[in-house]
């Protein structure tokens, strides 16, 4: 009986551990380098590869050049921007969503 107990409380805290979540990076000096080197991203608050760009920053999103498609359409226009999300990086434009490490090679930042 106690070796059962002992096999379930061992699963238990194997499972539990494998279910935490890592903790976030700070992300703030990235995002910071990011707009530093003049990048530019071109989002909607209906594009849910936005949404899930933004997330990738968690709060450090809030250093990110960023304009609300949305919101500024003009903008956009004049930009060429026809689909979002859109990164423009020296001179590129790099369409969807895009991994942290992509980023930080195309923009010479590190994470």
């Amino acid at each position: 009986m106690k070796k059962i107990i002992v096999s379930v409380l061992a699963l238990s805290a194997l499972v539990l551990t494998g279910c935490s979540q890592e903790p976030k990076q700070n992300l703030d000096n990235f995002a910071k380098c990011i707009t530093e080197k003049g990048a530019m991203i071109y989002t909607s608050t209906t594009c849910s590869h936005c949404q899930k760009q933004k997330v990738l920053f968690g709060d450090s999103w809030q250093y990110i050049k960023n304009v609300d498609c949305n919101d500024n359409p003009i903008v956009c226009s004049n930009a060429g921007i026809q689909g979002v999300p859109n990164r423009v990086i020296n001179g590129e434009n790099i369409m969807g969503q895009q991994s942290l490490e992509f980023l930080a090679e195309k923009t010479g930042c590190e994470i």
